[in-house]
């Protein structure tokens, strides 16, 4: 694995640590790893997300690796103070910028045979909508 400078986003945005005591140093850089993947790629896939993690983290992965990385993410059982976490990011990155659009969203989905109905809140950036709670 070759490591070279982070993207001066990642930089940037590591200053929120202190705003997510709750979560440790490596869970907290893989989470702004994610937040600045999905601002570059403009989605929440997280198939399309780990396309752009070279480019934010300096590191070069698998990219089944990344993507195992950024499923881990929400698998820790604390998916509540993570998603929390996440929403406060989001909205402090947005905020100096534009004037952030609250929006309400419901979306199905299938997960094999199964229906999942999803209530998502997001804010609009730039024509995109960045889920913040589902």
């Amino acid at each position: 694995m070759q490591i070279t400078k982070p993207s001066s986003l990642l930089t940037k945005i590591a200053q929120f640590g202190v705003l997510v005591e709750h979560i440790d140093g490596g869970k907290l850089y893989h989470i702004l790893c994610l937040c600045c993947c999905i601002i570059r790629c403009r989605s929440c896939n997280l198939n399309q997300c780990k396309v752009e993690h070279a480019s934010v983290s300096g590191e070069t992965l698998k990219l089944c690796t990344v993507y195992s990385r950024f499923k881990r993410i929400f698998q820790t059982g604390r998916g509540d103070k993570i998603c929390k976490s996440l929403f406060i990011i989001v909205l402090h990155l947005v905020n100096p910028y534009i004037e952030p659009i609250l929006v309400v969203d419901r979306t199905e989905i299938t997960i094999g045979k199964i229906w999942v109905n999803l209530l998502v809140y997001g804010v609009v950036c730039h024509g995109v909508v960045i889920p913040l709670v589902w």
